[in-house]
């Protein structure tokens, strides 16, 4: 059974009012999350702008329009994340892109920290990392989950783990090359992986 509720999606926010309440937040100096740290907020300032130039600049490969556009039952689209997270900067504005293609789907936006108990059933490696992407059908039964990342860039991060850690900045510079140059085309081909296989499923 599902842990989803009415009461996630009704709570839940757009992206629109995500947007919103990040720049709300960086104009005060402020991130998401009960952490208020230099740290985090400098992270959060420059994913603001990170996002403003991906809202602009990133594209939907034809493929990926013609799926999501056929999809004929409604959906929503869990993003669970926090302002301060790289990842999320990266690939939120390409989720928002697909899931405005369809009206029957709804994207909706849960932050980690104020929802522990959803987080808590999807962790990786018994981590809360982010972002997560839970996929629903109508009656809020799970489709398919994907993240915190595109399979090319989490074999960065478990290659820099098994190989005894060192620099994190260094690996999280590496995954960002990789980003650049893939342009959000893993992201696309695993999501729709993911409604692929629940539509083969149901046949």
């Amino acid at each position: 059974m599902s842990i989803f509720t009415k009461k996630y999606i009704q709570d839940s926010l757009s992206y629109e009012e995500y947007r919103q309440m990040g720049k709300d937040l960086v104009q005060q100096g402020k991130t998401t999350g009960p952490n208020q740290t230099e740290k985090l907020f400098g992270y959060s300032k420059l994913n603001d702008k990170r996002m403003d130039r991906l809202d602009k600049t990133q594209e939907l490969q034809p493929e990926t329009i013609e799926f999501i556009k056929s999809i004929r039952m409604p959906q929503y689209w869990v993003m669970i994340t926090e302002l301060w997270c790289g990842d999320a900067a990266i690939h939120l504005p390409l989720i928002e892109k697909m899931a405005a293609l369809n009206p029957r789907i709804r994207l909706c936006i849960l932050l980690r920290d104020d929802n522990p108990e959803i987080i808590d059933e999807y962790l990786t490696e018994g981590t809360r990392s982010i972002p997560k992407l839970i996929l629903l059908d109508e009656n809020l039964e799970e489709i398919g989950v994907w993240g915190p990342r595109p399979e090319g860039a989490q074999q960065i991060r478990d290659e820099w783990k098994a190989a005894g850690g060192g620099d994190k900045e260094v690996m999280l510079e590496a995954i960002q090359r990789w980003y650049i140059q893939d342009k959000g085309i893993s992201v696309q081909r695993e999501v729709l992986a993911l409604l692929t296989k629940k539509q083969e499923t149901a046949t």
